[in-house]
């Protein structure tokens, strides 16, 4: 059986078992409906996923109450920072275009640099390459994803004239490149404050495996 957490983590799964008596529960991080397109995986493209460490017999606890997975640090726990953030945009952009997001890929894997880059960057391919260099990390820098997302936002409901490049804060940029960039950085800033606007939001699915 499967069902979605909501945006506190909560979730209620009913489910048969035709087999033999045991199960556990998994939380994977994709989801794909007319308010949430999204997953997130390392850079090779393996979906980040979790799963009990122990099997329950539902024939001994018929209604358990108790599954609680501890994601951390040290199991990746930080791709669902990223997956969080990608649900307030997500949800944000839905809410003031009027229209719901098409499927959104956000690549990471801890220590590494996407495709070289010293930086997060977004592609026409709808996806986010999120930086994963231990010295500068990008995971947990919530402006910065919510920036790249404006990107992808744009390219969905807007036009964006960018040339693209290098680009800084402390020199001038072409009117088109600064448009883009100081646009994707206002989404970034609004999106990641406008977590009041959503309460009960899925946040990750959730699977029972007998």
């Amino acid at each position: 059986a499967e069902g979605f957490t909501d945006a506190r983590g909560r979730y209620s799964i009913d489910f048969e078992n035709e087999g033999e008596s045991g199960y556990y529960v998994q939380v994977v991080a994709e989801n794909d409906n007319e308010r949430i397109a999204q997953k997130v995986t390392d850079l090779d493209g393996n979906l980040y996923s979790w799963r009990t460490e122990d099997t329950y017999d539902e024939k001994e606890t018929p209604d358990n109450k108790d599954i609680n997975i501890e994601i951390g640090k040290v199991v990746s726990g930080a791709a669902l920072n990223v997956w969080d953030v990608g649900v307030s945009c997500s949800t944000y952009a839905r809410i003031y275009s009027g229209q719901s997001m098409p499927m959104l890929q956000f690549l990471w894997t801890d220590g590494e640099k996407p495709e070289g880059e010293d930086a997060s960057f977004f592609t026409d391919k709808n996806k986010i390459f999120v930086l994963g260099d231990p010295a500068d990390s990008d995971c947990y820098d919530d402006v910065i994803l919510g920036h790249e997302y404006g990107h992808f936002v744009m390219s969905v409901v807007g036009r964006d004239d960018s040339p693209g490049g290098s680009h800084s804060s402390n020199k001038q940029s072409k009117p088109t490149l600064a448009m883009s960039e100081g646009w994707a950085t206002f989404f970034g800033v609004t999106a990641s404050g406008a977590q009041h606007i959503w309460t009960q939001m899925p946040a990750v699915w959730v699977f029972i495996t007998a």
